[in-house]
């Protein structure tokens, strides 16, 4: 069975396409390895020189700040606190600044700190408990 010239075989295209043996075809593998080995040499150099440059430049460079992440955290609160919460919201609103609740509860501890024994004292005995009774009341009172 002969075939046509014009229409070639499918796998016989498909061995052609490749890359012919021989001695020509391993000077050029040599020739190509030895290209990128050249290539590789110079990427070397000039990854040489880029790295003692940025040693340079990071010596100069000011130390980064590091971002402390935020702790996450779950408490409870009596309503009326959520009351003056949303009370606190409303009133930086009436001098434009829209305020979240975590940046009321952060300013609410700078002021807290700030106070003296005596005064932090007396604002955390007029504060009225957040539970009524503690998760260990029972236990407590069972044992005494």
């Amino acid at each position: 069975m002969t075939t046509d010239r014009k229409t070639p075989d499918p796998r016989a295209a498909a061995k052609s396409r490749r890359s012919p043996k021989g001695k020509s075809a391993t000077k050029k593998q040599s020739a190509h390895k030895a290209a990128s080995r050249q290539k590789a040499g110079i990427v070397a150099v000039i990854g040489a020189a880029s790295k003692a440059s940025k040693k340079t430049v990071s010596a100069t460079k000011p130390a980064k700040t590091v971002k402390k992440k935020p702790v996450r955290d779950d408490f409870k609160m009596p309503a009326g606190d959520y009351a003056l919460i949303e009370a606190l919201k409303q009133r930086a609103l009436e001098f434009n600044r829209p305020t979240k609740k975590n940046e009321l509860l952060r300013a609410g501890l700078q002021a807290l700190g700030a106070l003296d024994n005596t005064e932090l004292q007396q604002r955390l005995l007029a504060l009225e408990p957040a539970r009524k009774k503690g998760p260990f009341a029972k236990a407590s009172k069972a044992k005494a």
